[in-house]
């Protein structure tokens, strides 16, 4: 762990606390749990797309049985985009030189070069779980742990139609986690221009803010009257369900 001195700027400590990439302290941290990186929706079988996933470039693709892949985001012999490829099979192919890889990131194929050279190349792959329309990546050196988020049985109800979709937020993850769990900014912003269901049900009163730590993150509980109270809890690294209070 790097010791930080009394020499150390703001800005030095925030840009370790915000850092994501995989050479950084909080990077390398939260690698260690499953992230939500695509819609599953998002990549149909036989096609491949680009992603930038904790600074890292990534290509996610569908083999031709429908199972989802992630791997690195460029070729390991002239640094091509892989996504600008071919799906063969279960595996995806380079358009420069035609080498081929597997969803583990091992190269099967060099089609000028010798075969046994093939097995002592490979690039980033990923494992992906699938979880109620979502694809989460487990990005850790070691091995993945047991897919155990925070689960709501609601959404495992297969009578239910769950909509999922995706925002990108011009931010780090940090100032998201801080956002979710700032009370007071929705009796504000969330009462400009068109307001939603959930402006009014929040009301524009200002809250009373109690903050609890859990096993695995924050409780906060916004009282604004006694029939409307707003309950979070956040769960590190990027969840959180939301009680919005009922219409008074």
């Amino acid at each position: 762990m790097i010791q930080e001195t009394t020499s150390t700027t703001h800005e030095e400590r925030m840009n370790r606390l915000t850092g994501t990439g995989p050479d950084t302290d909080m990077g390398r941290l939260l690698r260690q749990f499953w992230q939500p990186v695509a819609l599953a929706r998002s990549v149909e079988s036989g096609k491949a797309r680009a992603l930038r996933i904790l600074g890292e470039d990534l290509t996610l693709y569908r083999g031709e049985s429908g199972t989802p892949y992630l791997v690195g985001g460029k070729c390991a012999h002239r640094r091509t985009k892989m996504h600008t490829g071919w799906i063969e099979g279960e595996e995806i192919r380079c358009m420069y030189h035609g080498w081929c890889f597997d969803g583990s990131g091992q190269c099967t194929e060099m089609p000028a070069e010798k075969d046994t050279l093939a097995a002592t190349v490979n690039i980033a792959g990923y494992p992906l779980h699938d979880y109620c329309g979502l694809l989460f990546a487990y990005m850790g050196e070691s091995e993945p742990p047991e897919f155990n988020l925070p689960r709501k049985d609601i959404f495992e109800d297969p009578d239910r139609i769950i909509f999922v979709r995706e925002q990108t937020w011009p931010c780090h993850w940090l100032q998201q986690v801080e956002n979710s769990l700032d009370a007071v900014h929705v009796s504000f912003v969330h009462q400009m221009g068109v307001v939603g269901t959930f402006g009014e049900a929040v009301t524009p009163a200002i809250p009373t803010l109690e903050y609890f730590e859990t096993d695995s993150g924050i409780r906060q509980i916004a009282t604004r009257s006694k029939e409307n109270v707003r309950a979070s809890d956040w769960t590190f690294p990027n969840n959180n369900h939301i009680l919005v209070p009922g219409f008074t």
